[in-house]
């Protein structure tokens, strides 16, 4: 049996921030436009319990972006985003078989970008 006093958390980083920035334009004839960028970081942490190397997954940060166009009645929204910009990889999750004493691992969706159509009635 392994003793565990003292180890951090699964997923719990000591360090975690999220940023979000965004700028929207006036109303127009055309509509309206909103460009964000979101930002967050995680510090190192450990994914299982035991703390040890394997189980261990770096800091590591995500940018997602997208721009919106809102219809001058804000009847309909379009919105063009790409999630993980970087196409930043990392473990997702960690589990583990005690039949097999093995580890299986999950990782993060890869980059993804994509159209939004919205309608309001």
């Amino acid at each position: 049996m392994q003793l565990l006093d003292g180890n951090r958390l699964n997923e719990a980083p000591k360090f975690s921030a999220n940023l979000g920035v965004a700028y929207r334009t006036a109303e127009s004839d055309i509509g309206r436009f909103t460009i964000r960028t979101d930002l967050s970081y995680r510090s190192r942490y450990y994914l299982r319990e035991f703390n040890g190397p394997l189980d261990t997954q770096e800091a590591f940060a995500l940018i997602n972006a997208g721009l919106i166009w809102d219809s001058p009645d804000d009847q309909f929204r379009v919105r063009l985003f790409v999630n993980n910009l970087t196409n930043k990889a990392y473990v997702a999750r960690m589990d583990s078989s005690d039949n097999f004493g093995a580890r299986f691992i999950s990782w993060n969706a890869p980059r993804q970008y994509g159209v939004e159509l919205r309608t309001n009635f």
